[in-house]
């Protein structure tokens, strides 16, 4: 008697697989879940986990159910209701940079102060321990409570990047990079192209590795280095259109919020884009933080709270593995850069 055998050769390989924005789980909160405004403007997570919620009625503690709010009713040291910025610092403080002045929050025993720099602050970054410097009307450097302006910068400032060597500023008209290393800070000053001129600088984003500052502004997004000095930039989508942030998340991936888009890009695809079509309204972010547990949190200018987390991959197989006939998924790991697949299949 004839006997047959059928052989079927296994062959395991572990596919590299980067996510896509749309795998991504949305939730929103607004008014009527108790946030005190739906014009949210910044976004903080203390040393505790809560998230807070800086709006231009208040600020908001989140501990995932509930808002607490406070005010100027219920704070007499929180120096206005607008909220243009939240910064937590080295300690564990959070930093309120409103439109008539500047607060500081003690998170652990909910106590405010007020700091005496006044008029609109948009900005606060920790230049080393102790050490801050505020955008304002100016630019001011503080610490142990000492508060000096630096008188080389005479420009409303409205936003700070760190970088490994010192701090880049930005006005309406100039760029001014800040050593963090002198005690007495040193100002180099750079002036903005004419495209950029006299237009709002909602955000900077520092690109170490190809040593480029990014500038978002109010008429499109430009980037900067020392050797080429201004242009437009061609990297990230947001030319001729308002761009408001730019993150860089841990796994790599990009988010850029500019008028009515929300782009992504992780770092071996192209870009994708959120808009209208996917929401119900026009996206208009105008602060993107990455907390803890990875999900990104936004803040809408106009419709509250939104979080975005992953969810399931629908798109996990590249193409030449799906024409295989007999696919088995043996397991799932997730990466820095994305997920791991680990395949076999029968041929």
């Amino acid at each position: 008697m004839a006997r047959w055998f059928v052989c079927a050769a296994i062959l395991t390989i572990t596919v590299q697989v980067h996510g896509s924005v749309h795998d991504y789980d949305l939730k929103h909160w607004t008014s009527q879940d108790g946030l005190s405004s739906q014009a949210v403007r910044a976004l903080v997570q203390d040393k505790n986990g809560y998230l807070w919620v800086g709006t231009l009625s208040g600020l908001n503690r989140f501990d995932g159910k509930k808002f607490t709010i406070f005010n100027t009713r219920n704070q007499k040291n929180l120096a206005s209701n607008a909220i243009n910025r939240l910064y937590l610092d080295s300690s564990g403080r959070i930093w309120i940079g409103t439109r008539s002045g500047l607060s500081l929050l003690n998170p652990e025993t909910l106590t405010f102060e007020k700091v005496n720099i006044f008029g609109e602050v948009t900005d606060v970054i920790e230049m080393s321990p102790g050490r801050f410097l505020v955008a304002a009307n100016g630019l001011f450097s503080v610490q142990d409570k000492k508060i000096t302006r630096l008188t080389s910068v005479t420009t409303p400032v409205s936003q700070l990047e760190k970088t490994e060597d010192g701090i880049w500023a930005a006005s309406s008209t100039e760029l001014f990079f800040i050593k963090q290393d002198n005690k007495t800070p040193e100002v180099k000053k750079y002036p903005l192209f004419e495209d950029a001129f006299r237009t709002v600088v909602n955000d900077l984003y520092w690109n170490n590795k190809e040593q480029t500052l990014y500038i978002a502004t109010e008429s499109g997004l430009y980037e900067f280095t020392r050797e080429k000095g201004n242009q437009e930039s061609g990297d990230i989508p947001g030319e001729r259109r308002a761009v408001y942030r730019i993150h860089k998340d841990r796994s790599g991936a990009l988010w850029v919020s500019s008028d009515g888009i929300l782009a992504y890009r992780n770092p071996l695809n192209e870009w994708e884009n959120i808009n209208d079509e996917h929401l119900d309204h026009k996206p208009w972010f105008l602060d993107i933080l990455e907390a803890k547990d990875g999900a990104i949190w936004l803040a809408s200018s106009g419709e509250g709270l939104y979080r975005a987390e992953e969810g399931n991959v629908a798109r996990i197989m590249p193409q030449d593995v799906l024409e295989k006939k007999s696919v088995v998924l043996q397991q799932m790991r997730k990466a820095s850069f994305g997920w791991l697949l680990d395949i076999s299949w029968v041929s």
